[in-house]
């Protein structure tokens, strides 16, 4: 990596902004080893693939995609465990990742190709930038405050249960099962989350489900049929 020059975004070469990338999240409260580990090897698959672009300047296209199979392939000789291996190569190769925060469900997404470990990669990300000639810490403070919120939602979901459940439903309106169930119980999930119904209202939550008994099944009927 030592004399890899980069493009106009770098101050330094591969090496330098490597190592600027490590000063950098080891710095951080919360930083662990593993998150030291992707510092040093985010980039990795950039000499391998450097190329010349139409515009003169220096490319490294899909160098993320690259640094990430060479940086499992190290695995072992880290030391590392098969988890923190696939761990650590999902970091590399999603360094570059940069959804919009203002759309939920391509910050959902992002969430979720890091299966719960998005506070590694922003870290690795704001790292990342320190050695940039431009400052992207705005950007990362709304991509952070996007995934904590999504964080909350979810977890808000999770606790907002129907107060029925499906054979209460059936009973309830003498139906046999079917996707229609679904959509009532999501239904009272939602106002459960949006504070409209109490969790344990039985009574209020029929009251809403015999309302809504005859449009949600002819609604799931009509898919059925489709």
């Amino acid at each position: 990596m030592p004399g890899c020059e980069q493009n106009r975004f770098h101050q330094f070469d591969v090496w330098g902004h490597t190592t600027a990338t490590v000063e950098a999240i080891a710095t951080d409260e919360e930083s662990r080893s593993l998150r030291r580990w992707a510092a040093l090897l985010h980039d990795l698959g950039k000499p391998p693939v450097r190329h010349v672009k139409q515009n003169g300047e220096w490319g490294f296209y899909r160098h993320e995609i690259v640094g990430a199979e060479m940086a499992e392939g190290l695995t072992e000789r880290l030391r590392l465990g098969k988890r923190e291996g696939t761990l650590l190569a999902l970091l590399v190769r999603r360094h570059m990742d940069r959804p919009d925060p203002d759309d939920g469900r391509l910050v959902r997404r992002f969430m979720r190709r890091l299966d719960g470990h998005w506070r590694d990669l922003l870290a690795l990300k704001r790292a990342d930038n320190a050695s940039h000639t431009y400052d992207d810490n705005e950007y990362h403070d709304r991509l952070e405050a996007a995934c904590e919120r999504v964080e909350a939602e979810e977890a808000a979901m999770l606790r907002a249960e129907s107060p029925l459940d499906g054979r209460e439903l059936m009973a309830l309106l003498d139906r046999e099962p079917g996707p229609w169930i679904a959509r009532i119980k999501e239904r009272l999930s939602t106002l459960v989350l949006d504070g409209e119904l109490e969790p344990g209202d039985k009574e209020e939550a029929a009251r809403i489900a015999r309302r809504m008994g005859g449009t949600a099944a002819l609604l799931a009927e009509s898919e059925e049929r489709s």
